[in-house]
């Protein structure tokens, strides 16, 4: 059994199996509710992402990441790159076995609850 430490959220994929993903902790930038009573909406600061092959304990760290998911088969790892104080922002899908990335939205924005179809 191996112990990570200062793991804030973690994700296994639904069907396919050999990957973990977690996020550490980090110190993220106070968010607001975007009302006029409490002015605007503050984007979050990402923290490092850890993709983690299982069977090897190879990792992969990416930073600024503000949310992550798998595809249902664990092909592929969605992550939204959020930081406030630069850009760009934006979405990427990683192929978890080679690692190539695809942009598939950049800008600033504030991305969350990515799923995929």
């Amino acid at each position: 059994m191996t112990k990570l430490p200062a793991v804030r959220t973690f994700t296994l994929p639904e069907e396919g199996s050999g990957w973990l993903a977690y996020q550490l902790e980090g110190a993220a930038a106070p968010g607001g509710s975007g009302n006029a009573e409490r002015g605007p909406r503050t984007k979050p600061r990402g923290t490092t992402l850890v993709l983690r092959e299982l069977a090897t304990a190879s990792e992969r760290r990416m930073d600024d990441v503000a949310a992550h998911t798998f595809s249902r088969d664990g092909r592929r790892l969605a992550f939204a790159i959020s930081n406030p104080d630069s850009l760009p922002d934006g979405v990427i899908v990683m192929d978890v076995a080679t690692g190539n990335t695809t942009e598939v939205i950049a800008g600033e924005g504030l991305y969350s609850r990515l799923v995929f179809d």
